[in-house]
């Protein structure tokens, strides 16, 4: 699992330049602010494929065992869209911050993005 992580980290250093020319993923970041304790925090993510050829999402990975990161396996084609739901449960009190990590194949390259939710749980 760790050397997963890191090699998404990696791809996601390597070749953002690449992604931010045919990909638009809005918001790379959602704050769900308070939520209660057990309830689920879920943040949605839309991609936007403005390449000439189809954009996959080749594999999605949560930070931890507590985060799911749900997509269609389909081709995103281009001028398509394309949502990304990532979820997680908190089951203590506290402020909280998780990761969905996204490998992406677009005409043959692979590169990743990284999307973040956020939030504090509270009491019931």
């Amino acid at each position: 699992m760790k050397a997963k992580i890191l090699l998404l980290i990696s791809l996601f250093f390597t070749v953002t330049l690449f992604a931010q020319k045919h990909i638009q993923i809005v918001p790379k970041k959602v704050n769900v602010g308070k939520i209660r304790v057990y309830k689920k925090a879920k943040g949605v993510y839309h991609i936007y494929n403005h390449a000439k050829k189809p954009l996959i999402i080749v594999d999605a990975e949560g930070s931890c065992g507590c985060v799911n990161v749900s997509y269609s396996r389909k081709p995103i084609p281009p001028g398509g869209s394309s949502t990304v739901i990532i979820t997680f449960r908190p089951y203590c009190v506290g402020k909280f911050q998780k990761y969905g990590f996204l490998i992406f194949s677009l005409g043959g390259k692979r590169f990743a993005e990284q999307l973040e939710l956020e939030g504090e749980a509270v009491k019931k």
